[in-house]
């Protein structure tokens, strides 16, 4: 069984956004995760059965990331990156139920 039904995603890349530096690339892209229906139809029997506390049922998972290639030198790339993640894991939050 695929814990994942639907997978999509993309990115963009900007070459010399800064004057003068026309080896650094601004880079952005987003990634989605459906989680299946089967998964969730497992989790749903789960909870009924057990009704854990601390249930969350799977949804999506989303993540937007942000990256600056600098070419410091011939030689050196430095390249910081940002990640955002929403749902980890394709959980939900608990008050996204109540």
């Amino acid at each position: 069984m695929s814990l994942i039904s639907r997978y999509f995603d993309t990115g963009l890349h900007y070459k010399g956004l800064v004057k003068g530096r026309p080896e650094d690339i601004l880079s952005l892209g987003f990634a989605f995760a459906y989680i299946s229906d089967r998964l969730k139809d497992r989790e749903k029997d789960d909870w009924e059965l057990n009704r854990p506390v601390d249930f969350r049922p799977s949804s999506y998972e989303a993540v937007v990331e942000l990256t600056y290639l600098a070419q410091v030198t011939p030689w050196l790339k430095l390249q910081p990156d940002l990640q955002y993640i929403i749902h980890p894991g394709g959980r939900l939050k608990m008050t996204t139920l109540l």
